[in-house]
């Protein structure tokens, strides 16, 4: 009975040392690039070689190599909610007018109403005396502006919160450029008592834009000239033209400790431009004394 048990087990080691060696040379077909080889399978006997897909219902291919390839990951997100501005019960109305309380006709308002998610803007035309009313409207955040696109500016800007169904009345105000020339002081930022300093003075002219905001454009080819006032001395020719970008330059001598300003003109505009307070020139730093030693 041992010795049949002894047997037995032999068999079982035989059969399993068999098996391991077979699925060796099976990986190794699959994976290395080799000549086919012989694989002795109990009840099957076949040659297992590498190749092209379809050459032999045997022949197993190669995996392709994907290490270096790139993965484009494509995430759908939902489109956006439309912010939108009508759509309530809502109402809105008022008037434009001048400084002096005139009606503008023909004017435009712009209605923007403000969301977390972002914002949504309508105009509105404004009657020729000057009123104007949109319905509709849905509750939240707005601002108010009127204007009329190269004519006149808006003055400001009315911001409110509408509640819903609530109704509004509004009074918005527009302005025109001013007339002529303005002057403002370009340089210097600083200056010192008793030193000489170029002191730039730029020229413009306001205009409004087609959105009714106010710009400034350079006078050129402009005749400008200055005078000297408190604390200052002027140093170069009283009278420059000025350049394309509207800007002229003098030269001053800072005279007096404190206030100091320049008087501006062109025959039809004026200005006096206060300039930097003059102050004393900065003690020059001092260089520290290197030590000598003891000999």
């Amino acid at each position: 009975m041992r010795a049949v048990k002894l047997a037995l087990f032999c068999v079982l080691v035989a059969a399993w040392v068999t098996g391991w060696q077979n699925r060796s040379d099976v990986v190794e077909a699959y994976t290395q690039e080799r000549a086919p080889i012989q694989l002795r399978l109990q009840g099957l006997d076949g040659l297992v070689g590498v190749g092209s897909p379809g050459r032999s219902p045997y022949v197993l291919p190669l995996a392709a190599d994907t290490s270096d390839s790139s993965v484009g990951v494509f995430v759908e997100r939902p489109d956006p909610q439309p912010i939108l501005l009508t759509g309530g019960s809502g109402k809105l109305s008022g008037f434009v007018v001048d400084p002096a309380g005139v009606a503008v006709p023909n004017a435009t308002v712009r209605l923007v109403r403000v969301t977390s998610a972002g914002q949504v803007a309508q105009d509105v035309a404004v009657g020729a005396q000057g009123e104007w009313e949109v319905a509709d409207l849905l509750g939240g955040r707005y601002r108010v502006r009127a204007f009329v696109p190269g004519t006149y500016r808006s003055v400001g800007s009315t911001v409110f919160v509408l509640g819903d169904g609530a109704t509004a009345e509004l009074v918005s105000l527009v302005a025109p450029p001013a007339q002529g020339v303005s002057f403002r002081l370009t340089g210097p930022d600083q200056l010192f008592l008793g030193q000489a300093a170029t002191v730039a003075v730029s020229a413009n002219r306001e205009a409004v834009d087609s959105g009714g905001v106010l710009v400034l454009i350079p006078a050129g080819g402009l005749v400008v000239s200055v005078q000297a006032g408190v604390g200052t001395s002027l140093l170069s020719a009283d009278t420059v033209i000025t350049g394309a970008d509207g800007s002229a330059r003098y030269l001053i001598s800072c005279d007096a400790q404190g206030v100091a300003t320049l008087g501006v003109s062109n025959g039809t505009s004026s200005a006096l431009l206060a300039l930097p307070p003059c102050v004393p020139v900065p003690p020059p730093a001092e260089e520290p004394v290197a030590e000598v030693g003891e000999g």
